[in-house]
């Protein structure tokens, strides 16, 4: 709708942005994010250095410059099948105690949450990155890396230095608990350097 026109990767980043000044006025600024959060951490980073402020940490959980994506192509299967798999874990986890009204609210309550995931795919296909003046700390799961992807060109126009990390995990797999415990030491290893 007129909603999802207005979108903007600027604007989503602005939105963050003032919750972010209200709840912390001044920095050093500590910022992660995973996917979509992290090209929006990216964007926050540069938008608090544009003011002089300081980002002591930007940490990106398999996060990849939405410019080098063509989103046009690549993400019609890929969106089809994670709706799908969403759908039917969605329908799965209630469908013992469904009667016929409650599977017309869940469809409802499964569009939006398409509807939404369908945003971000508009946000990412227009967002246009720009160059953070610092480290950013990359997690790569490394089951998802697209083959023959070069981590450090795909970053190198965006950031002054890309620091590495690899997990055995996949994308979607990245945050999961088992993730999280070869994951975690390593995040608090490098907070606690800070």
């Amino acid at each position: 709708g007129p909603i999802a026109a207005q979108l903007t990767m600027a604007g989503v980043v602005d939105q963050h942005f003032n919750v972010l000044r209200e709840r912390q006025p001044v920095g050093p600024y500590r910022l992660i994010g995973y996917s979509l959060g992290g090209v929006i951490a990216h964007g926050l980073a540069v938008r608090l250095q544009e003011i002089g402020e300081e980002v002591s940490f930007l940490g990106l959980l398999d996060t990849y410059p939405p410019d080098e994506q063509d989103w046009s192509e690549s993400v019609d299967a890929d969106i089809q099948h994670d709706v799908e798999r969403e759908r039917a874990k969605f329908m799965d986890t209630s469908e013992d105690r469904l009667d016929e009204q409650v599977e017309e609210t869940q469809d409802v309550m499964f569009a939006d949450i398409v509807k939404n995931y369908a945003d971000s795919v508009v946000l990412l296909s227009k967002a246009k990155t720009q160059h953070y003046q610092g480290k950013a700390v990359l997690f790569v799961a490394d089951k998802t890396v697209p083959k023959g992807m070069d981590i450090q060109a795909t970053w190198a126009p965006y950031v002054a230095a890309l620091e590495e990390h690899h997990f055995d995990f996949s994308h979607e797999d990245i945050l999961s608990p088992e993730a999280l415990t070869a994951l975690g030491p390593v995040f608090n290893q490098l907070v606690s350097e800070l």
